[in-house]
């Protein structure tokens, strides 16, 4: 009768087959040689409950897009609201307060925030952007700011095809207002006259003459520019990639600094060199510098002509 009480208690009380396994495999032999390393980022026994650092789901990337976007005040979702089609392309999305939120807009509604707070938009009639992706800030802009006449996307042709393509369709009353340029078509660009000249994300990847020849051509003759790129490289190990052929990205953009981009001390060593770097011309003064919310390796950074 004892025993079956036992054996009743026994089953009453049983583990998980997860964790029947977990404590098997992972945790077997807790000697000094296990103790020493069993929290580094390949080791399996560094998990947060049941997944580990190197996860190969989308589960830190939305856990970190629901987070930032949780944080946000009202105004941000009245300003998302006014952008409308945001989902071409089928991106991965949150939702807060009924509104689905990608990355690519939350970044956009970032960057024009840091513009609105230390630029008056409503006094831009034209922009120029260098490397305008598949067309996310000129959505963005054209959206907010309607006073907007003129934008002009300069890019790869290819990455123009997309862009055009992208924009005709989330942007199909404002047609008449974008312009799309060849990089190679310098003759076309290097005279434009626009009120605000923009770069983001994309100096970082071009040998250092290609940027040289817009800033000279381009930059220099606009009275405000911005900028938002990284202030360094890092090493792919650091993100825990191996294997990866790097092609040239040490060597392309302004900073080719290699650093700890999840070390405050190192990134702010950086971030003069970058606003130096980047400067346009002789007469062109700081406005306003911030570091990105999102990704603090990247650093906003807004230049006037005086």
């Amino acid at each position: 009768m004892e025993q079956k009480l036992k054996a009743n208690q026994i089953n009453e009380h049983k583990i998980s087959e997860l964790w029947d396994k977990i404590e098997v495999e992972l945790y077997g032999k807790t000697d000094d040689k296990f103790l020493s390393t069993f929290r580094e980022s390949h080791n399996p026994a560094n998990r947060f409950s049941t997944w580990p650092p190197k996860e190969p789901t989308f589960r830190y990337y939305l856990n970190f897009l629901f987070n930032e976007v949780r944080k946000k005040d009202d105004n941000f979702f009245m300003n998302y609201k006014k952008l409308g089609e945001t989902q071409l392309g089928n991106p991965l999305c949150v939702s807060a307060k009924g509104v689905e939120v990608n990355l690519d807009y939350l970044t956009c509604i970032e960057e024009y925030n840091f513009l609105s707070k230390n630029l008056n938009l409503l006094n831009i009639e034209s922009v120029v952007e260098i490397g305008g992706g598949f067309g996310r800030t000129a959505h963005t802009l054209l959206k907010l700011f309607p006073n907007i006449k003129k934008y002009t996307i300069i890019d790869l042709p290819l990455m123009l095809d997309l862009s055009s393509k992208y924009l005709k369709k989330v942007l199909p009353n404002d047609s008449d207002k974008l312009s799309f340029i060849a990089e190679n078509e310098i003759e076309k660009w290097e005279n434009i006259k626009a009120d605000l000249a923009i770069n983001i994300d994309s100096f970082q990847e071009m040998p250092k003459q290609t940027i040289k020849n817009y800033i000279d051509k381009l930059f220099s003759k606009t009275n405000t520019v911005y900028i938002k790129n990284p202030v360094c490289k890092y090493s792919p190990e650091l993100l825990g990639i191996e294997g990866t052929k790097k092609y040239d990205v040490f060597s392309i953009g302004y900073m080719t600094e290699i650093a700890n981009i999840f070390d405050e001390v190192d990134l702010h060593k950086l971030r003069q060199i970058y606003s130096e770097k980047y400067c346009p011309s002789i007469n062109h003064k700081i406005i306003n510098q911030l570091p990105s919310d999102l990704f603090a390796y990247y650093q906003h950074i807004l230049y006037k002509k005086y």
